[in-house]
């Protein structure tokens, strides 16, 4: 290999990272535009009933409608609460729940199979229970947010309080500190 050819191997390996970049993003757009093309083919040519499957210009049309309405942005504002609600409930309760696991042995070991259990379960199988539980408005929504955080919040709190360096919860008990100094400290 002559070094003309070795410098234009070299180059063509090295190839800014921002020119890779463009071209994984046209190829990313050209995917999606093709999608939505067949899919408007698709609903158009009748293979199957537009009132089921949607139509991405119908979509569209509708997307344009409620925002120059201001319908969007209420249903928005809602959905925002709702969801920043349920946030705020489960990873606090979480928290708290994984935290005071780590605080009680027993209660961890009687309690963490079901966590681990509940966590398997497909959270889209918990909003039919909700709805029929707390109805259809806001508090079914918050409650089944709350709910998904919560059981994520309690397993990473719990983990984490027993990634707890074991050799400075030693140190804090043999220099007289308590379980809630260890605790508060570690």
């Amino acid at each position: 290999m002559t070094e003309a050819q070795a410098q234009a191997t070299a180059v063509s390996f090295a190839r800014p990272f921002a020119e890779r970049r463009g071209v994984v993003l046209a190829g990313q757009i050209a995917l999606l535009v093709g999608i939505f093309a067949a899919w408007e083919g698709a609903a158009a040519a009748g293979w199957f009933n537009p009132d089921l499957g949607g139509q991405p210009s119908a979509m569209w049309r509708l997307f344009v409608a409620s925002v120059a309405s201001g319908e969007l942005w209420g249903h928005l504002k809602v959905t925002l609460y709702e969801e920043i609600a349920g946030f705020a409930i489960g990873t606090v309760a979480g928290v708290a729940i994984g935290l005071g696991l780590w605080w009680s042995r027993t209660a961890s070991r009687v309690l963490e199979p079901f966590a681990v259990i509940f966590n398997g379960i497909p959270k889209i199988a918990l909003a039919p229970p909700m709805i029929v539980w707390f109805g259809i408005y806001e508090t079914s929504k918050i409650v089944l947010a709350a709910t998904i955080c919560l059981v994520v919040a309690w397993l990473s709190a719990f983990a984490g309080a027993r990634m707890a360096d074991r050799d400075l919860l030693d140190m804090v008990r043999a220099m007289g500190g308590s379980r809630w100094q260890a605790f508060i400290k570690i």
